[in-house]
């Protein structure tokens, strides 16, 4: 399994007000991250970060997360010294190795508008991989001004400098990003992400049909042929228990195996954090994808969810279960099903 990396750091001119107010949130996101609970948010975050939730003064900054009960900027905040023409003062913002360009910027654009009057904003980041896996390094920037957000990829400007037209925009496709070509399903597309069969977005997995690039599988495969299983990532919970202080005399209940997944990551023992297509999450975390639903979260469409088990007392919380063991193991599904039907056969 590889680990994959997202790196930042860069600093920029604020007024002694912006600056309080990003030092407040950042704060306040990470009081919420170590189960503190947060001080009441000021006035103007409450302008700033309307509450959605009457209950929860803070509940108006979660809404730039993908989930509003995990805000993690994936970034640390520090408040510099001095401008160097001595008004304001200088923000740091540093991040490794899960730096989250989207809700950094957000904040930024809401809590510096006056600085943003005077000059844009901007930062890089880096994208690496602890295995030599060709498209998973390269990284990105955002330019933020006051009216607007910008973000880009290394591979877009990669593309334009080699003269190249990018990969996701043949002649023939509209630059519509949420329409579904019949020729190309998107349930074919997203079975592909969740088996690790391509790792393209949905345009650029068209494109490469359509072109015939050889970095894609699609296609490859004789339509008479049956197509062979691709080994997916899952995480298997077992022995379970309702209550964290039960004692067991034996290993208590079998959990649920979940995936295909994309990847799993354990974060100082507190969190399971790992991605899913949609429908994984649909059936594993249904309530979630309702409320995600019900928020109009974009996230839902995919082409990878990304959520997290809690670790409580050194137990993984599941539906009201508490499993003290956990595994990750590669696997097609067939292999997953023979595998856990003689599990059950057994008990």
């Amino acid at each position: 399994m590889a680990e994959h990396y997202l790196e930042a750091s860069f600093s920029f001119a604020c007024t002694d007000a912006e600056l309080a107010l990003l030092k407040e949130i950042f704060g306040a996101a990470s009081d919420m991250m170590s189960g503190i609970v947060a001080p009441a948010p000021s006035p103007k975050i409450l302008e700033l970060f309307p509450p959605e939730d009457e209950d929860d003064l803070w509940s108006g900054l979660g809404t730039i997360f993908c989930d509003a009960y995990f805000p993690d900027f994936g970034a640390r905040f520090e408040a510099g010294t001095a401008s160097i023409d001595g008004v304001g003062q200088i923000a740091h913002i540093y991040g490794t190795p899960t730096f989250q360009p989207d809700p950094v910027a957000t904040v930024i654009h809401r809590c510096c508008a006056e600085s943003l009057l005077r000059a844009a904003i901007g930062f890089e980041w880096s994208e690496s991989c602890s295995k030599p896996r060709e498209g998973e390094f390269g990284g990105g920037w955002c330019a933020i001004f006051a009216d607007r957000i910008e973000m880009h990829s290394t591979s877009e400007a990669l593309s334009a400098a080699l003269g190249q037209s990018a990969p996701s925009d043949p002649p023939h496709l509209e630059r519509d990003a949420w329409t579904e070509y019949p020729a190309h399903p998107l349930a074919d597309w997203k079975y592909q992400i969740a088996n690790d069969d391509t790792r393209l977005g949905y345009r650029d997995w068209i494109a490469a049909r359509v072109l015939g690039e050889p970095h894609d599988t699609a296609g490859d495969t004789d339509a008479t042929s049956p197509v062979p299983e691709a080994p997916g990532l899952y995480l298997h919970l077992y022995h379970g228990r309702k209550d964290p202080d039960e004692n067991l005399e034996d290993w208590g209940s079998e959990g649920p195996v979940i995936g295909p997944l994309a990847y799993v990551h354990t974060t100082y023992m507190c969190d399971v954090k790992f991605a899913a297509a949609p429908d994984v999450m649909d059936r594993f975390f249904p309530a979630v994808m309702a409320e995600w639903c019900a928020r109009g979260l974009s996230n839902v469409a995919g082409p990878l969810c990304d959520w997290r088990l809690t670790i409580f007392d050194d137990y993984v919380e599941y539906d009201g279960i508490y499993y003290g063991d956990w595994t990750v193991f590669a696997a097609t599904p067939s292999e997953v099903d023979e595998r856990f039907a003689k599990v059950a056969k057994a008990a």
